[in-house]
């Protein structure tokens, strides 16, 4: 969606980051994702206060200043690198175990910044919406795999969901729950009636132990 002015040139679509009850930290994932949107055309008013990079000036008539440059380096995850070099020369077998997956896919410290890299880059060249990719759990395992996004999830052919009502209980295959019942007009006055009856009853039993005393 975009938004025209008078003179028929195109806006962005202007956004509101709502980052509910998460706190508004210097670095937070929250303003990453606002960084992305801004990135990728949306209009979200901001400031860079909350970005990493940026340092607040120590006193009064100096000026805050932000660095692009670290910014980046937190996007392309030069930290995370630095975190794998670091691991790397001060204990390889730690390293190994703790990137396995990294490792394995092929991606030490300059891999990953190079990846990242590249997927910006292609994402830039084609910014249309892919779909994304599900995860579903094997019958009685706890594996997982990947599914494109236009693969349907098949339930198990053994699987049949049994659900059977009794008043307002309803019993499943796994547990059973409650479940109100809308009432009709006749039920609900009968049901206020029956209120009343019982309201009165202990009005009279309360009457009749006074005049007893």
């Amino acid at each position: 969606h975009v938004e025209e002015d008078e003179e028929g040139d195109r806006k962005p679509f202007k956004c509101v980051l709502d980052v509910g009850i998460r706190r508004t930290t210097l670095g937070n994932r929250a303003f990453g994702a606002l960084k992305g949107a801004v990135d990728g055309g949306l209009h979200v008013p901001h400031s860079v206060k909350k970005f990493p990079g940026f340092t607040k000036a120590e006193g009064k008539g100096q000026d805050d200043k932000y660095d692009a440059e670290a910014h980046k380096e937190k996007i392309i995850a030069g930290h995370v690198c630095d975190y794998m070099e670091a691991m790397k020369e001060n204990d390889e077998e730690k390293y190994k175990r703790h990137f396995s997956k990294y490792l394995e896919a092929g991606l030490d410290g300059d891999a990953l910044e190079d990846m990242l890299l590249a997927t910006h880059k292609a994402i830039r060249a084609d910014p249309t919406f892919k779909g994304l990719s599900r995860l579903t759990k094997k019958d009685g395992g706890k594996k997982r795999k990947l599914l494109p996004a236009t693969t349907p999830v098949k339930k198990s052919s053994s699987y049949k969901a049994k659900n059977i009502r009794n008043g307002q209980i309803i019993t499943t295959n796994t547990g059973s729950y409650t479940r109100l019942m809308k009432l009709s007009l006749a039920q609900r006055k009968d049901r206020v009636a029956q209120k009343w009856e019982a309201f009165r009853a202990k009005i009279a039993a309360q009457v009749a132990d006074d005049d007893d005393e």
